[in-house]
């Protein structure tokens, strides 16, 4: 019990330490996909999306906030419908609550270790749990196929796994991948009965015999490949016995099943033999197959295979002690045959251990010797360990020309994707450094593209991330330029931007003022508070023009389009921007004129109003002078009087 509580809780350090978010980068491009696959699946909670050099398979950690961390080699090496299909896979863990529930199992294990059958009812609830998840998946991205394409492509990156975490290649992938190609997909024909139980009769007998037919055995991928060829051979049987329903179910399966079995034979070795299925021919080719097809084409030119003479030649290369230290690491005579053929010979024992322990198959070899000129065995187990494929490493070469090793891996941990290199790269020549500070900082290739057509054409890598972090769209830019402002500078769009310039408001300031307002009066007009329709009101009430210097004066004293309003209401519509503000810090409002004239005190101006207030003329004085028999003095007599004291002091007789 203190070794597995010991296991227990190395396993929640290593799941806490993954928790840190300053340790990853967030996918906001991918923030949308999120969205949409929580709402049909129900998931209530925020979900973050990460991308972390942490882990090397989709994995989920957290409870009550979920965090989903994806390796970089995902991002690179699985199409946008796949990464789609393993994200809705992460999410129905989040939904289920699987990463409680696994905890509350993690404890039972440790508590209960001595029973046998707790662990084997702990494996069987880890693995019906995978199969809940990847129904939920497949039910929220709607295609099988591309889904358990996923799986297959996510098994070559398997590497350790904190057994806490929710990961996407748990459970038993061969049958996992069976099931979803075999009987329990759903498909909304009928199937005739006869030919269900044909299939179901074909599972039992092929997949017991799968493993002999493929040639792999000992190999850690010999399970997916033989289900993936089972599977192979059941679509095609289904689809000859029943032609109606080849045109539909079976026949997607057969195009699935011969993509999965390409793509597991290719990761176990280049001399593994080739499964295929035969497609009926009257059979059109499915949108998944089509896509598959692209993407054989853009792959380099296939590795060559060792014959059995170069196989007796290679085991014959080390003594019997280097072949017993070669075979405990995976490494047989056909694996140094074909390395060889493939430009790697006489390498070492050390070199060979290095390669088969970190899954650097010969046909990879190949290919990346083909692709890079002649790596080194340290490179390629560098470029292996980075989840930098063949394919990747092929369109990024075709895109930039030469690169080398640590540009690739460079590439593929900082998520930039062959076709986001290739578009970039067709609006110049740029760098392995520009493109990932441009990735990581989220420029897009059509804002770029879009930014040029606008006439922007001189722009430095640090241009363009200083305009999309200050938040600059290609709509704002146009709409700028629309509205009078050809020649705006990378510095004035940022500047503006950063104060809140938008271009309706440019446009309003523009139909306000009758003419085109400088960069520097936007950008004071906008700092300071001063809106279009504080403008405008009080422009319309004095029916006379305001600058930009009156109208920020006027605001930053204070002056109300309501205080404008009342002086205009009382007949005091010739004051200037000017007595508004003076009449306004001594506290002269609408009611206290309208008091002065009611007592006879008419047409005052601006002075003489503040000479009367300053001194403590109101209404109430004015009447008092007129109780005390004064009559109706004039205004500076009124003001000495209030000096003086008077009609307090002195009364007339």
């Amino acid at each position: 019990m203190f070794v597995l509580s010991l296991r227990l809780l190395g396993g929640w350090w290593l799941v806490r330490r993954l928790a840190r978010p300053a340790q990853h980068v967030a996918l906001e491009g991918w923030q949308t996909t999120i969205e949409r696959l929580s709402r049909r699946l129900e998931v209530a909670r925020p979900v973050r999306l990460m991308r972390s050099v942490l882990v090397t398979v989709p994995t989920t950690i957290g409870w009550l906030r979920p965090m989903i961390l994806l390796p970089a080699s995902t991002l690179t090496g699985l199409l946008p419908t796949q990464i789609e299909a393993i994200l809705a896979h992460e999410l129905a863990h989040i939904r289920r609550h699987d990463y409680l529930v696994n905890l509350l199992q993690s404890l039972l294990e440790t508590l209960l270790f001595y029973h046998p059958a707790v662990w084997w009812v702990s494996r069987r609830i880890r693995d019906e749990r995978e199969l809940c998840c990847d129904e939920l998946a497949v039910e929220a991205s709607g295609d099988p196929i591309v889904y358990a394409r996923a799986l297959v492509e996510l098994e070559r990156l398997r590497g350790e796994e904190f057994g806490l975490a929710m990961a996407a290649t748990s459970g038993s992938l061969a049958y996992r991948i069976a099931r979803l190609l075999g009987v329990s997909r759903r498909s909304r024909q009928v199937v005739p009965r006869g030919l269900a139980w044909a299939v179901v009769a074909a599972v039992i007998l092929i997949g017991s015999a799968a493993g002999g037919a493929v040639r792999v055995k000992g190999h850690p991928l010999e399970a997916p490949l033989a289900a993936a060829q089972a599977v192979c051979q059941v679509a095609t049987a289904a689809a000859r016995i029943a032609p109606s329903v080849a045109a539909t179910s079976a026949a997607k399966m057969v195009h699935g099943a011969t993509a999965i079995a390409r793509a597991a034979a290719s990761m176990v070795d280049a001399s593994a033999p080739e499964v295929a299925c035969d497609t009926p021919p009257s059979e059109e080719p499915s949108k998944d197959s089509m896509e598959s097809s692209r993407a054989d084409e853009a792959l380099p030119e296939e590795a060559p295979v060792a014959a059995e003479s170069d196989v007796k030649s290679a085991s014959q290369l080390y003594s019997e002690e280097d072949w017993q230290r070669l075979a405990q690491n995976g490494v047989s005579p056909r694996y140094v045959a074909n390395l060889a053929r493939n430009g790697y010979s006489n390498l070492t024992v050390d070199e060979l251990t290095a390669l088969a322990q970190h899954g650097v198959m010969s046909a990879y070899a190949g290919k990346m010797r083909r692709i890079l000129g002649n790596p080194s065995v340290t490179e390629l187990v560098q470029l292996a360990d980075h989840g930098v494929s063949s394919e990747y490493a092929g369109k990024i070469q075709r895109a930039l020309g030469d690169v080398s090793a640590a540009d690739l891996i460079a590439l593929a941990d900082h998520g930039v994707s062959s076709a986001y290199t290739i578009a970039m790269r067709k609006n110049g020549d740029l760098r392995v450094v520009d493109l990932i500070q441009l990735a990581d900082h989220g420029v897009a290739s059509d804002y770029l593209t879009g930014l040029r057509e606008l006439g922007l054409q001189d722009l430095s890598t640090d241009d363009l991330i200083r305009l999309a972090n200050s938040g600059v769209t290609l709509d704002w830019f146009a709409a700028m330029r629309w509205m009078g402002y050809p020649d705006i500078s990378v510095e004035s769009a940022i500047e503006l931007q950063n104060e809140g310039v938008t271009p309706d408001f440019a446009a309003s300031l523009r139909v306000l003022h009758k003419r085109r307002l400088s960069f520097d009066e936007l950008r004071t007009l906008r700092n300071q508070g001063v809106d279009v329709e504080y403008a405008a009101s009080l422009m319309g009430i004095l029916r006379k023009d305001l600058n930009v210097d009156q109208l920020v004066r006027l605001h930053n004293q204070g002056i109300s389009v309501e205080y404008v309003a009342g002086m205009n209401a009382i007949g005091r519509s010739d004051l200037s921007a000017d007595d508004l503000i003076t009449l306004n810090q001594q506290g002269i409002d609408p009611e206290y004129v309208t008091s002065l004239a009611s007592a006879g005190y008419r047409d005052l101006d601006v002075r003489d109003l503040v000479r009367m207030r300053q001194s403590g003329v109101d209404a109430d004085f004015i009447e008092s002078v007129r109780d005390a028999g004064f009559g109706t003095p004039d205004m500076n007599d009124l003001i000495r009087m209030r000096q003086n004291g008077i009609p307090e002091e002195r009364r007339r007789p």
